[in-house]
């Protein structure tokens, strides 16, 4: 005899524009299928008005990167929010605005998953970065110290928001001058042209493969380039820094699914959120595997059934309240001192 699901309510508040993104009324079909009700939360507003919900799901990246930088409006909504989760500590959240504030923050992300403890053979590592505060600094000692080559990659500290993707090749010192004040930057690592984003759905873990920059070299005549990352790992992309010179390319090792659910699993241990992305490439001369950047609550493009998938694990999540093991349910209140995909599915973007 079937059991019926009990019903749940999920709070969600996420941007028109990712909303769109997402298909959100998709999404909304889908929880309706598994006996959970979307209602739309108003920040601005009292949550007492609004009804008792068991869960919340967001993408509250442009609130939380305002409060940060002061914005009065965003702190407030902040704030309540925060304060609503403590009093009411059974809320699942999707995810922790502890961790996310984290995910935000590339060099405090990057020293994080630099120390995960890879469940793996093969070699997984973060290349070597350091922060470069401005123009003054002492450019060579700090790369030194680092352990930091040219070429980099020069990218803003702040990992959300269209200017998170503006970023620079750099392939000497001189060109470091370009860059834009304070940065990260990232030794670059050759990958004959190919990324394989990663994107976890809970337990769930989905590649899909993507263009990327060709195999770049350190030279003193080479000034910085400017570019949008987005544009160049888009499945189409094809421009003069997509097209790998043949003579230079290294023989391509397809990456190994254990390896990639590996990374998934520790990332999600480490950074204690459900929804996210992983960058990898895969250096040729070694078969080593290298983590360029981590993503919040992506975009999910190439993923199929996608609003089926969320679905499911928002109510894997849910129906956690039911479990009196405390253990087992996501943290509602971040705690500040926190600083299983089990399957890798595969789509080459087309």
């Amino acid at each position: 005899m079937e059991t019926t699901m009990a019903t749940k309510r999920l709070g969600y508040w996420i941007s028109a524009k990712k909303s769109k993104k997402l298909s959100l009324s998709d999404i909304e079909d889908a929880l309706r299928d598994r006996n959970i009700e979307p209602v739309r939360i108003d920040l601005n507003l009292p949550w007492t008005g609004q009804g008792a919900v068991d869960g919340f799901l967001h993408k509250l990246t442009d609130v939380i990167a305002k409060a940060d930088q002061g914005d009065e409006e965003a702190c407030t909504l902040l704030s309540n929010f925060e304060t609503c989760l403590e009093e009411n500590p059974n809320i699942i959240v999707i995810d922790p605005i502890e961790s996310i504030r984290l995910m935000m923050n590339r060099f405090k992300t990057y020293s994080l998953i630099q120390n995960c403890d890879f469940d793996t053979k093969e070699t997984v590592f973060v290349p070597a970065f350091v922060v470069l505060d401005s123009s003054k600094c002492d450019f060579r000692t700090l790369m030194r110290r680092a352990k930091v080559e040219f070429p980099v990659v020069s990218k803003p500290i702040l990992s959300h928001g269209s200017a998170a993707h503006e970023m620079t090749l750099v392939f000497n010192e001189r060109g470091l001058l370009q860059c834009h004040f304070p940065c990260l930057i990232q030794s670059f690592v050759n990958h004959n042209a190919i990324l394989y984003k990663l994107f976890a759905i809970g337990e769930q873990s989905f590649m899909v493969k993507r263009p990327s920059i060709k195999n770049l070299f350190a030279s003193e005549d080479i000034d910085s380039i400017d570019f949008h990352s987005d544009d160049i790992s888009k499945p189409e992309s094809s421009s003069q820094l997509t097209l790998q010179n043949l003579d230079e390319a290294e023989v391509t090792q397809e990456p190994c699914p254990d390896v990639l659910n590996s990374i998934t699993k520790s990332v999600h241990r480490k950074l204690k959120v459900g929804l996210f992305g992983v960058d990898v490439v895969v250096v040729p001369t070694t078969g080593q595997y290298a983590i360029i950047d981590i993503n919040v609550f992506p975009g999910y493009d190439g993923v199929p059934d996608f609003p089926d998938r969320i679905a499911a694990y928002i109510r894997q999540q849910l129906d956690k309240l039911d479990n009196h093991d405390s253990s087992q349910k996501w943290k509602s209140v971040p705690q500040k001192n926190d600083v299983k995909p089990n399957r890798i599915e595969y789509n080459n973007g087309k």
